[in-house]
């Protein structure tokens, strides 16, 4: 399950990072800077999430290995 959350996290930070330079920013005719600004927010804390998940993952199997190791 933790594999399947760190995959999914890790995509959407990729996909998010991805489309906020795909986009692009500008600057309109009155002098605002246009920018899909969100996207980086949301990159950032997917990519948290899907290495909390990692390391979770990462921990639990040491442990059974370890675990496996000392019976």
């Amino acid at each position: 399950m933790l594999s399947k959350i760190a995959l999914v996290s890790f995509s959407v930070s990729v996909f998010c990072f991805l489309a906020y330079h795909v986009i692009g920013s500008k600057v309109d005719a009155a002098g605002v800077l246009r920018e899909p600004f969100g996207l980086i927010p949301i990159g950032y804390l997917a990519l948290g999430v899907g290495l909390l998940a990692a390391s979770a993952k990462a921990a639990t199997l040491i442990y059974r290995i370890i675990r496996r190791l000392f019976s």
